[in-house]
């Protein structure tokens, strides 16, 4: 049976499937239902019908299931068996099997969505109950069509379906997760939107409590993420171990990051032949304008060059700090130096840039830039340095984005930056 099941069961079926969980369905019903809410603009409007099946389970005709193993197949001696273990022995079915569909919400979409369900009634044996079924309309959906449809469909509108539906309480992973975490349940607060609910719950949790429900909330849709990109699973149990380790793990890095802070808080001059480049990058939110401050120096604090950059169009201050990144990088593959370190004060880039895999936020681009820089100097590494220890290269990014100058040097830096590298110079090496 395992060496054909694969060909049996459609590539979207996410339940009693090895490798995919039913949550996965609810997941996506969130997605799509979210879309619902945010889409205010275009002509055509759609919506999602939530199906109420009476009594599902018992109005399976076990024909049906018979005559579709035979259409997929199977032989008969194969089916017959199946059948007699399916059709002598009593069950008690405690699941509220619904379904939900989504199409437009018009006119058009209403009728054929009322045959296709009578031809389903009609193979199957079960049976819709529309006066238990809803219906919800993405947020452009116009008035009229608003009203035609469920009176074409014969159910009611709702204005929430996600409050209907319970998702939260729904997905056992989640459940599994908050229960192993021991995250108190608030059911008075069960019929608030997300922000709502974080709002009430944060006011009466200890801050450690809070600490824990963002990370949980983080985890999750992390996780989510990895079963639709990755086709990852995790289970609530490993997830809740996550949670904790990686709390406990920004615990000690905050502990590690004030001890570095009070021992060691200005640049330091690196070992050997080693070169260090440290940059910067400054914003300007009203012009779209960045700049890139970049100073390279060796293991005596002495300067081997600087460079200020202004780019036009820039879209963030992120973007303006992972570009500012690249050009440093590019600055370091010229120098052609046998081992270079690039330091800066964001953790967040720095971790990109010493990654291989494909980075799908919005600076992704530059980031891709940089690593396959990278692989053509194996000996080039990226370090993270506390921001007091990088203040030469953000003098040079701020000052030259106010005077919207560039500078290339040998040797030197611009005036404005001599007495910072003066100071900096004097200090010892690591």
């Amino acid at each position: 049976m395992q060496e054909v099941i694969g060909s049996c069961i459609d590539k979207v079926q996410s339940a009693f499937v090895s490798g995919s969980l039913i949550s996965d369905n609810i997941l996506l019903a969130y997605e799509i239902l979210h879309t619902f809410r945010q889409k205010r603009t275009g002509k055509k409007g759609y919506m999602a019908v939530k199906l109420d099946m009476s009594k599902a389970y018992d109005r399976v005709e076990w024909n049906f299931i018979k005559e579709m193993m035979l259409e997929m197949g199977f032989a008969k001696e194969w089916v017959e068996l199946i059948m007699k273990c399916v059709t002598t022995v009593s069950y008690v079915v405690n699941i509220n099997d619904d379904c939900m569909l989504f199409g437009e919400a018009t006119v058009t979409g209403a009728l054929v969505l009322k045959d296709i369900l009578r031809e389903y009634e009609k193979c199957s044996g079960q049976r819709v109950n529309y006066s238990k079924s809803m219906i919800f309309y993405s947020s452009n959906t116009v008035e009229e069509e608003n009203e035609n449809v469920p009176s074409l469909l014969g159910v009611r509108g709702l204005s929430n379906l996600e409050k209907y539906l319970g998702l939260p309480n729904m997905c056992p992973v989640s459940v599994a997760i908050y229960e192993a975490l021991s995250v108190p349940n608030f059911p008075q607060f069960s019929d608030l939107e997300i922000d709502q609910w974080l709002t009430n719950i944060f006011a009466i949790l200890l801050q450690e409590q809070c600490r824990i429900i963002c990370c949980t909330l983080w985890a999750i849709w992390g996780d989510m993420n990895a079963r639709i990109h990755e086709k990852t699973n995790r289970s609530g149990q490993e997830t809740a171990r996550f949670v904790c380790s990686y709390l406990k793990e920004l615990d000690g890095v905050a502990k590690f990051a004030l001890k570095k802070a009070k021992k060691d808080s200005k640049w330091t001059n690196p070992n050997g032949q080693i070169v260090k480049i440290n940059f910067d990058g400054a914003y300007d939110e009203n012009t779209h304008q960045s700049a890139a401050g970049i100073v390279a120096r060796d293991w005596k604090g002495h300067i081997l060059l600087s460079c200020t950059e202004i780019h036009k169009g820039v879209a963030s201050a992120f973007a303006a700090e992972a570009i500012a990144c690249r050009r440093a990088t590019q600055i370091a593959i010229k120098m052609n130096r046998s081992e270079i370190i690039i330091e800066w004060d964001s953790l967040l880039v720095i971790k990109k840039c010493k990654t291989t895999g494909v980075d799908k936020s919005k600076i992704g681009a530059f980031i891709h830039d940089i690593q396959r820089m990278k692989s053509l100097n194996q000996r080039l590494r990226f370090e993270y340095t506390l921001r007091s220890a990088n203040v030469l290269a953000h003098i040079l990014a701020t000052e030259s984005l106010k005077r919207r100058e560039e500078r290339y040097l040998i040797d030197s830096v611009l005036d404005y930056a001599e007495s910072q590298a003066r100071s900096e110079s004097e200090r010892e090496p690591d």
